[in-house]
């Protein structure tokens, strides 16, 4: 239990900083794309150590795309919608396990380093096409 606490704490203040540091919505576009392509590199990677050192930032891009998308998607919508909204990005937590189930059958029915690629390759392409069809939230926050 404490190491996933301590994994929570550290994470937390990574996003909080990172939070901060946030110019506009655009950097959860590139956090996502960093996170693809950490993806990437990770599933392709054959040396543990390297492996190890690319973990933290698969993590860390992750936990920022999420912060920054969760902030803008709360910044645009209403006050009195924002309960709700909430609500359903909580509900996140709850549909977890199925795409984790997906991501597991994909593995087993192609080899674990080619279901990763895969996974990564759709989030850096979600990334971008997220971006390229809605440019106007690059000039949020």
């Amino acid at each position: 239990m404490r190491p996933r606490l301590c994994s929570a704490l550290i994470a937390g203040k990574v996003s909080e900083t990172a939070a901060k540091r946030v110019a506009n919505a655009l950097s959860g576009t590139i956090a996502g794309v960093k996170h693809g392509f950490s993806l990437l590199l990770f599933s392709r990677s054959e040396w543990l150590p390297l492996s190890l050192a690319i973990l933290p930032v698969v993590g860390a891009s992750f936990v920022v795309h999420r912060s920054v998308n969760n902030t803008v998607l709360l910044m645009v919508v209403p006050d009195e919608m924002r309960g709700r909204v909430t609500s359903i990005l909580t509900m996140d937590n709850g549909v977890s396990p199925l795409a984790t189930l997906l991501a597991a059958t994909l593995a087993a029915a192609v080899r674990a380093p080619t279901a990763l690629t895969a996974l990564g390759l759709v989030v850096v392409i979600l990334a971008l096409l997220a971006t390229v069809k809605m440019p106007h939230i690059r000039t949020l926050a």
